[in-house]
C-alpha cells in the first residue's frame, strides 16, 4: 500500500515497492489529478520515486498519455533526534504532472 498523507502527497521511503507506488501514479493520471506531488526524504526514497514514476510513465503509454517529473526540495519539521536535533530537515518533492 502507498502511504498519502493529509494534503494528498505520496509518501516514498526507501523500502516502498516501486510496483504498487507506480500504480498510484498512474491512476492519479488516469483521474486526470493535476499535480501529482510525491515527499521523499533521503537518496534512497528518492530513487524509488523515480523508479516509479518511470513504471507509470510505461503504464500510462498506451492510453497516449506522457508524463514528468520535476524535482524539487522543501523544508519539513521532523521529530528531533541525534542525527537530527533541529527537528527540521530538507524533503525532495517530485511533482509528477501529465503532458
Amino acid at each position: 500500500m502507498v502511504a498519502q498523507d493529509e494534503t494528498g502527497i505520496l509518501r516514498v521511503s526507501s523500502k516502498t515497492p516501486v510496483g504498487p507506488l507506480a500504480g498510484a501514479i498512474a491512476n492519479a493520471m488516469y483521474e486526470h489529478v493535476p499535480d501529482l506531488r510525491m515527499r521523499a526524504i533521503g537518496h534512497g526514497a528518492v530513487g524509488q520515486g523515480v523508479k516509479a514514476a518511470a513504471i507509470a510513465s510505461g503504464y500510462v503509454a498506451p492510453r497516449a498519455m506522457a508524463l514528468a517529473l520535476i524535482p524539487g526540495f522543501e523544508e519539513i519539521d521532523v521529530p528531533k533526534t541525534p542525527d537530527c536535533p533541529s527537528g527540521r530537515t530538507t524533503a525532495q518533492i517530485l511533482r509528477i504532472i501529465s503532458l
